[in-house]
């Protein structure tokens, strides 16, 4: 077929510096993108405040749902990182 180039005709070196190249330029973006990423992962667990979601030994929904929405976030956090 005339336009289309043989595997037999690029030499078995050209093809894997060309591999190894595309590789190389892959890690370096990868690397300098986490590198100016700013870190999303919170660094620990929410703490849950007794006092504040059992104010006088009362349940505090506003509270318990604030704590709820930093244990999300928290997890998103992670997910976001592996998917």
């Amino acid at each position: 077929q005339q336009g289309e180039l043989a595997l037999d005709a690029v030499p078995e070196t050209a093809m894997m510096n060309a591999t190894m190249n595309a590789t190389a330029t892959n890690a370096t973006t990868t690397d300098a993108n986490a590198a100016s990423a700013p870190s999303t992962m919170p660094m620990e667990f929410p703490v849950f405040n007794y006092e504040a979601i059992f104010p006088s030994g009362v349940f505090s929904a506003t509270a318990y749902g604030a704590w709820l929405g930093e244990v999300t976030r928290y997890y998103e956090a992670i997910a976001s990182q592996w998917y």
